[in-house]
């Protein structure tokens, strides 16, 4: 899918294919193919407020914010946050949320790309 990223509102990009991370990490949008969810800044702090985000940070070393660009690549990583991550922080209240997330997730590992965060 082709489509342009609305960076405006918090958003979670897969790339479809491993060029599209190099055009992503130069900054490179235009015509990029990817697959993406973006949602309100509410939701995001809904979010930040069940301590998912913090946990990643802390077992993958990673720092995701808001207001920052993260990524995550690592394929064993990808399928961890799928099997077990998930699973501890997911509730009914933001079922929305997490249902798009674990979809992201499922794709970044079949693409074998990663998850690009833009807060």
């Amino acid at each position: 899918m082709t489509s342009i990223i609305d960076l405006r509102k918090p958003s979670i990009v897969v790339p479809s294919n491993r060029m599209n991370i190099e055009r992503l990490y130069r900054g490179d949008l235009n015509d990029l193919e990817f697959e993406y969810f973006s949602f309100s800044r509410n939701k995001l702090y809904q979010i930040f407020s069940t301590g998912f985000f913090d946990y990643l940070n802390e077992r993958y070393g990673l720092f995701i914010s808001d207001y920052e660009y993260e990524d995550i690549v690592d394929k064993e990583n990808l399928r961890t946050i799928l099997t077990e991550d998930i699973k501890k922080f997911r509730t009914l209240k933001s079922l929305d949320f997490w249902n798009n997330f674990e979809r992201c997730v499922i794709n970044a590992i079949e693409k074998e790309t990663g998850l690009f965060f833009f807060f």
